[in-house]
């Protein structure tokens, strides 16, 4: 849908909030925390925090290094899907944080920005019956309050990801990867003009010309042994599962033959590779490891090699 107006949070969207206030504070170390309550890995308790954060300047919230890495995307998103976009943030009250703020919105992206005492307070902001709203928080609890705050639906919500809110199913997560879409595709359908539905036309025709084709047997013999790669398309893929495949063949070589004599194999030996590749992924699913020390894997590879050399000779020989 088309939205009246859309409303970005600042802290931990537009802005890394708890980078800030370690910086500011001379907090070395990086948290290794999944929690939006940081501070409580820091001794505080919430009361402390609240306190702390009203003692800070201006200065503190009007700096421009701190601005995430999809804010800008995110704005023009935004401006692409909303007559109108603003930011709604938890200010407390302070009005140095609203201040710096403000500065700091309209400076780098031409933004308005309302404060609120607390988040929940988001939900009174603004919903106007018969207006679409959409809210992007990364705050489970404001992103519920602000659903529900209307019943006939106006108000809508996504949950922008982060660590502290994972696992909520069948939420509505804002897709990030939608910010690296071209401009004409971030537009909802609604909005593409004559023009922008000709050129998503044209690359989508373009996308679906046909690649060229390698016929293998159509090629003469000159040409399809240049265009067998041995090495850089088969050994420089991957040189260590092939190690550990000719590996299993001096193991094998060991167990069925004459460890004394050059190795061969010996095909009148095991030659179930069917079943001892059902059998040995079934068994990597308990223990990579078989009872020999080997990967189960190594020996699932080294049967399909197997399989398919004498799939190729046997269709070899009936032509």
């Amino acid at each position: 849908m088309r939205y009246d107006r859309i409303y970005l949070d600042w802290d931990g969207v537009m802005w890394d909030f708890m980078q800030a206030y370690l910086d500011w504070h001379g907090i070395q170390e990086k948290l290794m925390t999944d929690r939006w309550d940081f501070y409580s890995d820091l001794g505080m308790t919430e009361e402390e925090f609240i306190s702390s954060l009203k003692r800070l300047p201006k200065e503190f919230w009007n700096q421009e290094k701190y601005i995430t890495d999809e804010a800008k995307a995110l704005v023009e998103w935004a401006r692409e899907n909303g007559d109108t976009v603003k930011v709604l943030t938890v200010t407390g009250g302070d009005n140095a944080c609203l201040s710096g703020k403000r500065d700091l919105a309209s400076r780098l992206f031409g933004l308005s920005v309302y404060g609120v005492k607390n988040g929940l307070n988001k939900k009174h902001y603004m919903a106007t019956a018969g207006k679409t709203n959409l809210l992007i928080d990364d705050s489970l609890e404001n992103i519920y309050a602000w659903e529900q705050s209307y019943a006939d639906g106006t108000n809508y919500g996504y949950i922008w990801p982060a660590e502290y809110n994972k696992g909520e199913e069948g939420r509505f997560y804002f897709d990030k990867s939608w910010l690296q879409l071209p401009a004409i595709k971030k537009k909802a359908h609604w909005a593409l003009t004559d023009s922008d539905r000709s050129a998503l036309l044209k690359e989508m025709a373009a996308e679906k010309e046909e690649k060229p084709v390698l016929d293998y047997d159509g090629m003469e013999e000159a040409k399809r042994r240049k265009m067998t790669p041995m090495f850089s398309g088969c050994l420089a893929y991957f040189p260590d599962a092939l190690a550990q495949v000719a590996q299993n063949s001096m193991v094998g070589h060991y167990q069925h033959n004459d460890p004394t004599e050059p190795m061969y194999w010996d095909r009148s030996k095991s030659a179930d590779e069917l079943d001892a590749i059902i059998r040995h992924l079934a068994d990597h699913s308990k223990d990579p490891y078989d009872a020999d020390g080997r990967l189960h894997l190594s020996k699932v590879a080294w049967r399909a090699l197997a399989m398919l050399q004498k799939f190729i000779e046997e269709e070899n020989s009936n032509e």
